[in-house]
């Protein structure tokens, strides 16, 4: 079964699937390298203000301040995945023959 997309291209449920699986691999290495971006930042700063910070626990804080900052900046990259996600669940459900009601 194929669909066509809003950019004109047709798609498979089976690329879709790798389509999003690339997607949350490309999620997760943004938050990694957005920890490991905040862990040099506060490694630097510690180092430029002459304090001694222990590696752990710059990376501790780095991935405690990760979280929000990547509910910032990582939206895009999330409401992605959140579309695809939908979209295979009720391809899934219309293929089952299950109706979905719309949520209110």
């Amino acid at each position: 079964m194929r669909r066509n997309t809003s950019h004109g291209a047709a798609t498979t449920p089976a690329s879709s699937a790798r389509s999003l699986i690339a997607i949350a691999l490309l999620y997760n290495v943004a938050r990694l390298a957005l920890a490991a971006a905040l862990t040099g930042l506060i490694l630097l700063v510690a180092y430029l203000i002459d304090v001694d910070v222990p590696f752990f626990v710059a990376v501790v804080i780095a991935v405690i301040l990760s979280s929000p900052v990547s509910m910032i900046v990582l939206k895009p990259l999330r409401t992605r995945i959140n579309h695809r996600a939908e979209a295979m669940d009720s391809r899934r459900a219309t293929k089952k023959g299950l109706a979905r009601p719309d949520a209110p």
